[in-house]
């Protein structure tokens, strides 16, 4: 599910970015800092949301061995930290309905 849930993330991020004239990031983790200088998410949640492409990264290319402990731990602030990233998007998106 981490996995799923960041790349979805990063392909709004990129949608986003390019559709405001901007070059594509260069991967997951950039993705969510160049979403926030297009003002589609704030600069904290970004810089909170950017390690989650490289845990993408670890789980899908298993460069490393996963601490299956660790991964859980993290769950509920993943959970909370992607709900603020979906309000975000949505008021974004509301912004743009507003300016139409």
């Amino acid at each position: 599910m981490i996995q799923l849930i960041v790349e979805c993330a990063s392909d709004i991020n990129t949608h986003v970015i390019l559709e405001s004239g901007e070059r594509p990031p260069e991967n997951y983790s950039s993705s969510f800092i160049k979403a926030a200088e297009v003002k589609l998410i704030n600069n904290e949640l970004a810089n909170k949301l950017k390690g989650s492409g490289g845990m993408r990264n670890i789980i899908v290319h298993e460069y490393m061995e996963i601490d299956d402990k660790k991964v859980y731990e993290v769950i509920p602030t993943a959970i909370s930290d992607y709900k603020e990233y979906i309000r975000q998007v949505y008021d974004f998106l509301d912004r743009l309905e507003k300016e139409d």
